[in-house]
């Protein structure tokens, strides 16, 4: 990263560890039925997130969620028939009681597709779990979606056991970018050798600064 002031960059960019990762917002609470589903619409970005497949052409948006004994109910918008859409759980503990499903239906309420342990044929690279959800489908008709995130297997439509987190990712081909990108630095995290040049830099302009006075 660099630091402009004055038009002189500083070096906060020399050893720079970059870490991208997408914009996470938090769930919203009550989120448990298509009647208090949380509103996804304006918070789709494009970020170089690698847990993200087509994370810099494909806008979308990260959730962090946590189980309350409740399903957890999402909404978006799919804008031209279609188009791909992709949903992945990650960060779920290993466990045949605590692993996740997603669920998407249309605005009528028919469903789309379901999955539940995807992982096992498709690696997902922020997985540990491998039977955390991932899936892939081609929106058949323009309009409202919801996504239900519940238990899975003999489990399924239970409710997320408390104390349960995940981070659900969805992608959707097409969708107008609402959030605000990140770039490729965006967490990137100064060494100790940017540290000490940057403090080098921020005396060099001091001492510029108190010259031209």
């Amino acid at each position: 990263m660099k630091l402009i002031i004055g038009g002189v960059a500083l070096a906060f960019c020399a050893g720079v560890a970059v870490q991208p990762a997408a914009a996470i917002v938090s769930e919203l609470e009550p989120n448990n039925s298509i009647l208090t589903a949380q509103d996804l619409e304006a918070l789709f970005v494009l970020s170089p997130d690698p847990t993200i497949p087509e994370g810099t052409t494909i806008p979308h948006v990260s959730v962090a969620g946590t189980g309350d004994g409740t399903d957890d109910y999402y909404t978006f918008l799919v804008p031209t028939a279609g188009l791909k859409g992709i949903f992945d759980i990650d960060g779920t503990s290993v466990g045949d009681d605590l692993f996740l499903a997603l669920a998407l239906f249309d605005a009528q309420g028919n469903p789309v597709v379901l999955d539940s342990d995807d992982n096992t044929a498709i690696p997902d690279p922020g997985s540990n779990n491998p039977l955390d959800p991932f899936l892939t489908t081609v929106f058949p008709s323009v309009g409202q979606y919801y996504l239900i995130v519940t238990r899975g297997g003999p489990n399924i439509g239970k409710g997320i056991l408390p104390g349960t987190s995940y981070r659900l990712n969805v992608s959707v081909e097409g969708h107008a970018r609402t959030g605000e990108d990140l770039p490729a630095d965006a967490n990137a995290i100064p060494e100790p050798a940017s540290a000490a040049l940057a403090i080098m830099g921020l005396a060099s302009l001091a001492t510029a600064l108190r010259r031209r006075r």
